[in-house]
């Protein structure tokens, strides 16, 4: 006489065990998935802010009025604008980003964001009226406000990046 084993049990065991370390692994690989978003637009907003500084560093060419280089302080004045407006196009977005990672930031870029229309608004004023003294003087102390607030932007987004680290 031959005694059959039932495997149905062991095999059912065995069916949900799989399944099981399938949900699993499919849960570790979505926190991990979030996470490195997390990074990747806070990196962003950093990259934002690093953009700023680096259209800032453009402050050493000659904005003071020199008859004889009128047409060379147009052409400057248009590509640091141009530099702040590439800059100024990805406020909005970086606005939204910022919003994911509390308010403190968001407010943070939001004041850089304005500034930084601002300082478009003030180079484009420039170079319509290379003689008007004042506005370089608004240009100057706008630069090096929003200078100081993007670099603030890159603290706070540093720190919630590496807020586990460590």
């Amino acid at each position: 006489m031959v005694v059959m084993l039932d495997w149905s049990l062991p095999l059912a065991i065995a069916t949900f065990s799989l399944a099981g370390a399938a949900f699993w692994a499919i849960w570790q690989t979505r926190g991990i998935q979030k996470s490195e978003k997390r990074q990747r637009l806070l990196s962003e907003i950093i990259e934002w802010a690093i953009d700023i500084t680096k259209c800032g560093s453009s402050l050493g060419i000659p904005i003071t009025p020199i008859e004889n280089v009128r047409h060379l302080k147009r052409v400057s004045l248009a590509n640091l604008l141009l530099q702040y407006q590439l800059v100024n196009l990805r406020s909005k977005y970086v606005r939204e980003i910022a919003l994911v990672f509390g308010e403190d930031l968001a407010d943070s870029v939001t004041i850089v964001a304005n500034k930084l229309s601002k300082v478009v608004d003030v180079i484009y004023a420039r170079i319509k009226d290379l003689d008007d003294k004042d506005i370089e003087e608004e240009l100057s102390k706008s630069e090096t406000s929003i200078l100081e607030d993007a670099k603030s932007v890159m603290v706070k987004a540093t720190q919630i990046k590496t807020k586990g680290i460590g």
